[in-house]
């Protein structure tokens, strides 16, 4: 064992962890600026020198060749031969035409929610809203006031499907409902996923009226458009009447038990009888529950944006008794949690 002036070889390890941790802001913008630029996607092809990368990026070769530098030191590019980039199996996942691409993810965190996470100081000292601070107005009003952000709001939500939804629908059998109606579905990826594995099904995505428009145009030309409508409202005043199965997907995290239990009674009152409410979210474990580190890292670090976002009034995960509270104030049951391969889990909720 290394017991030099530097410390232990164990000590020297943790401290090149930490520091890598400190410097993740300067990590996240090397390969935010590399994503944005559009430099994974030249690569998707094969290898391509430095000069075409910064002709088709047009960016001085110069210092496009420090930004390419600093992914390599990263692992998302090898230095094939001088001059010469190609992408690693890590860098596969910044193109956009990959199945499990992280592309939308990286550009809303840096873009949106990295102004918001900067006052996070502010936040946690005072319980203030970063996004009122960073961004001047509430995070979903932010979201429909400028187009482009709820855009790529939409694009990282339909990203997420692929490691926590699909893992939903592999863990709960929802081909014993008829007509399901996703509330806050978004650009109704959950929904098509459903449609796409159980071909007898009905769906509904309900959500605002800005957020239904987009949706509504963008699954017009799929072919599960004709088991699939769009309904827009305010789920804070009314659901789609007449389902037999309500799914709110990552949606009651961002909301404060007051609202969470509004939306669980508009969706109790309009279900079919024998119907079912159906939570997909993150549930904060709490005394002897061990989780492993990716389930524990994705559902803490949710939490801590709900924080970052909303302040202390209410927004975050929550622990199963807390998910029990607002589930009986709504007079539902809890009946089940199902575990997912992914962070979240299923939270079945039928009538009293």
């Amino acid at each position: 064992m290394d017991h030099s002036a530097d410390g232990t070889y164990e000590q020297r390890e943790q401290h090149s962890r930490l520091l890598r941790q400190v410097y993740g802001g300067q990590v996240a913008q090397i390969i935010y600026v590399a994503t944005r630029l559009g430099v994974p996607d030249l690569l998707s092809d094969g290898s391509r020198t430095s000069s075409e990368l910064a002709s088709a990026t047009r960016i001085e070769e110069r210092t496009l060749r420090r930004v390419l530098r600093g992914l390599i030191a990263l692992g998302f590019l090898f230095e094939m031969e001088p001059e010469r980039y190609k992408l690693s199996e890590l860098g596969q996942f910044l193109r956009s035409d990959h199945p499990r691409s992280l592309r939308a993810r990286i550009l809303f965190n840096v873009e949106v929610l990295s102004p918001i996470w900067g006052r996070m100081l502010d936040t946690t000292r005072t319980g203030a809203s970063g996004a009122l601070g960073a961004l001047g107005m509430p995070f979903y009003e932010y979201l429909q006031q400028h187009p482009e952000a709820g855009e790529l709001f939409d694009r990282t939500m339909a990203d997420a499907i692929r490691y926590r939804v699909e893992a939903a629908l592999e863990a709960y059998d929802f081909s014993r409902f008829g007509k399901i109606v996703d509330v806050g579905g978004g650009n109704g990826a959950f929904m098509l996923a459903m449609l796409k594995r159980w071909t007898r099904l009905e769906g509904v995505v309900f959500d605002l009226p800005g957020v239904a428009e987009r949706t509504r145009a963008k699954i017009a030309v799929l072919p599960e458009s004709a088991r699939l409508t769009v309904e827009a409202g305010n789920a804070f005043e009314w659901v789609t009447e007449g389902a037999d199965c309500y799914v709110l997907s990552n949606l009651l995290v961002s909301m404060a038990d007051d609202e969470a239990t509004k939306i669980l009674q508009n969706c109790r009152r309009v279900m079919a009888g024998r119907g079912a409410v159906i939570v997909v979210e993150w549930i904060m474990p709490t005394g002897a529950e061990q989780p492993d580190e990716l389930r524990r890292w994705d559902t803490v670090s949710m939490d801590l944006n709900m924080l970052a976002i909303d302040g202390a009034h209410g927004w975050r995960v929550r622990t199963r008794d807390e998910f029990a509270h607002v589930i009986a104030a709504a007079g539902l049951v809890l009946n089940r949690v199902v575990t997912t391969t992914s962070a979240v889990s299923i939270i079945e909720c039928t009538g009293t």
